[in-house]
């Protein structure tokens, strides 16, 4: 039976977007069950791709042979934390605090190069999140139709978060009047979720811009050599006395 013909799926890319724009929402994630609700649901979205590509139902867009420098780091730097989190490391790599708490407590237990594993562990999660982002957007966004969507969206979205910052600040909670930290737990951390997504805003000027300069400058050359070619007609034709 033969297979069906490989597509992307819009969905995915859609749902991806959405979680995205929503992850500032709850504080700016800075707690662990929001950033770890938008960790699960990319790691589901980076399941089902990766189930799509297997079946042959989907094509990676960009593969392993153009990204490996900056897969391979980013592995090692994820072996390298999970190997901070275990007991398997000599002794000596543990973090002295261990060997105190031992001596302390007067009972044997591993240790860690990690002085607190679970929060490593959780950071690690975080991390394996960010990553499921990068590679599912480097997929989808290979278009510059997609591309242009997200950095429409993430600037809407940066806007939508400025206007409920400033109404909050002005009407419902003068005390923030320090800094505008909208629904962010502190104005430094909205500070550099505002500057990007004011990037995104940026590139979608200078993209306009571009397209139509590109445009006016089409044109300009297309009547000047539509001219020069009606002259250069028109000379010709010109009867010799």
């Amino acid at each position: 039976m033969a297979l069906p013909a490989r597509s992307e799926q819009p969905i995915l890319f859609w749902i991806l977007l959405l979680v995205v724009s929503l992850t500032p929402l709850p504080y700016g994630s800075a707690y662990a069950w929001a950033w770890g609700l938008m960790a699960s649901v990319v790691g589901v979205l980076l399941l089902i791709w990766s189930g799509r590509v297997i079946l042959g139902l989907q094509e990676v867009t960009i593969g392993l042979q153009r990204t490996w420098f900056l897969v391979v780091p980013f592995i090692l730097v994820i072996g390298w934390i999970a190997l901070q989190t275990s007991s398997l490391p000599p002794w000596r790599w543990h973090h002295p605090l261990w060997q105190t708490a031992r001596e302390a407590l007067g009972t044997d237990f591993s240790g860690a190069i990690s002085l607190n594993p679970y929060q490593s562990v959780s950071h690690l999660a975080r991390l394996l999140g960010y990553g499921a982002i990068f590679w599912l957007a480097l997929q989808y966004c290979r278009k510059s139709v997609r591309a242009k969507q997200v950095l429409f969206a993430l600037a809407a979205a940066g806007f939508v978060y400025a206007v409920y910052g400033l109404i909050e600040m002005t009407f419902f909670a003068p005390a923030k009047a320090a800094g505008l930290a909208s629904t962010f737990v502190d104005a430094e951390a909205y500070a550099s979720y505002a500057g990007l997504t004011l990037l995104c805003l940026t590139a979608l000027i200078q993209v306009a811009v571009a397209q139509k300069t590109k445009t006016v400058l089409s044109l300009m050359t297309r009547d000047a050599f539509t001219a020069q070619g009606l002259a250069a007609g028109a000379a010709m034709e010109k009867p010799r006395l």
